[in-house]
């Protein structure tokens, strides 16, 4: 039976992959040590190089859909149109929680409040209470939108 003739693919580039040394045989086919752009280093099978189905180590799709999911690309963005508990979530994630309220400065379990309701994207908008300085907030919003129907 002839025997196969081994390409060498050494210094050759595939995409974000630059070949650095052939590592053996893998599943009856030849493997090879490649460098990644990243910095990273993988063994990959000559015909997943040569075919272009194997691209980079995995950062490129890691990066790829890291991107993709950002903003009105992901399938759960609501945009304008999001819940009240996401966008709480949201700004739970986004803001960070200092020690004290942030009205009173007293040093209490603190709450996530929209001041003025807004519930927005805009984290400016958005305040760590205690308890008792949210529920006078709450209070207090809630008369002006009394005052402003009855007007």
């Amino acid at each position: 039976m002839p025997r196969k003739v081994r390409l060498n693919l050494k210094g050759k580039r595939f995409c974000r992959l630059t070949v650095i040394r052939f590592a053996g045989i893998v599943n009856r086919g030849s493997a090879w040590l490649c460098k990644c752009n990243c910095g990273a280093e993988k063994i990959i099978r000559a015909r997943d190089l040569m075919s272009g189905r194997t691209l980079s180590c995995g950062c490129l799709k890691r990066s790829r859909a890291s991107e993709a999911n950002k903003g009105d690309g992901n399938g759960m963005w609501a945009g304008d149109e999001v819940k009240y508990g996401s966008l709480h979530d949201w700004a739970r994630n986004n803001k960070p929680k200092p020690e004290f309220c942030e009205v009173c400065g007293k040093k209490k379990p603190l709450d996530l409040a929209s001041i003025g309701h807004t519930y927005s994207h805009n984290l400016d908008e958005w305040r760590w209470l205690c308890r008792g300085c949210h529920m006078k907030t709450d209070i207090a919003s809630g008369l002006r939108a009394i005052s402003r129907r009855e007007k």
